[in-house]
């Protein structure tokens, strides 16, 4: 992760500390299989062990980041949307609500 996004950014640093609670759950699953931290896979293995730990993890831990203006500043090419985009590459269970208008609804 980038340090810089993190430095001057109130929203990535609230985001990156409420991420340690999914991590803290994923450790607390991997121990509670029997498993030590030794044993810990990298991040985006696809092991059985590392497959049941992600769907205990998606069924304990969610994180819904509210962005009302993200759908807008997409379409604009803003900055700031991409600097969301890029919290959601680093924190797959990280979801985003926003406004998005649909032209041609009658």
């Amino acid at each position: 992760c980038s340090s810089d996004l993190y430095r001057g950014q109130t929203l990535a640093r609230t985001v990156r500390g409420m991420m340690y609670n999914e991590a803290a759950i994923r450790i607390q699953s991997w121990w509670e299989m029997g498993k030590s931290l030794k044993e810990r896979h990298e991040a985006l293995c696809s092991c059985s062990s590392c497959e049941e730990v992600n769907v205990i993890v998606r069924q304990k831990f969610s994180y819904v980041l509210a962005a009302q203006v993200y759908g807008e500043q997409r379409k604009k090419g803003d900055s700031k949307a991409n600097e969301i985009d890029l919290l959601l590459q680093w924190h797959p269970e990280l979801r985003v609500a926003f406004i998005d208008e649909v032209d041609g609804r009658e």
